[in-house]
């Protein structure tokens, strides 16, 4: 029984890998002279999608607070840019929380409060196994 409670989340990992792969081939070209949309998140039931000045950062994230589609909020007041052809580390203790921010570039949770700029394609994440 331990041994399938160990499984479960290395399991929803590859489920997730395999959603997100999917949704990559099922896309449609991007061009990239067309300016990225970025979602925008002021309640707790609307969603808006704009386009928006990212000033050349291949990560924009304002005030942003994430969680799974319970609706409980795991991650507050997130605030991070990330520009091109520079180096960006995670780093923290265990259980701070940089799991969840790595699965949120990708889209595995909800974005509860603020906003961010999702990432463009060419995008892999692999889920850490213990």
């Amino acid at each position: 029984m331990a041994l399938v409670l160990q499984l479960i989340p290395i399991i929803q990992g590859g489920l997730a890998s395999l959603e997100r792969i999917q949704q990559f081939l099922m896309s449609e070209s991007i061009d990239g002279n067309e300016g990225k949309p970025v979602v925008q998140h002021t309640g707790t039931r609307n969603i808006e999608l704009l386009p928006r000045n990212t000033q050349n950062n291949i990560i924009n994230i304002e005030d942003a607070t994430f969680g799974f589609n319970s609706g409980r909020p795991l991650l507050f007041n997130i605030h991070l840019k990330c520009q091109p052809n520079s180096l960006t580390l995670v780093v923290g203790r265990v259980g701070s929380g940089k799991s969840v921010l790595l699965r949120s570039l990708v889209g595995e949770t909800r974005l509860l409060h603020g906003s961010f700029d999702p990432l463009s394609s060419g995008v892999a994440y692999c889920d850490q196994v213990i």
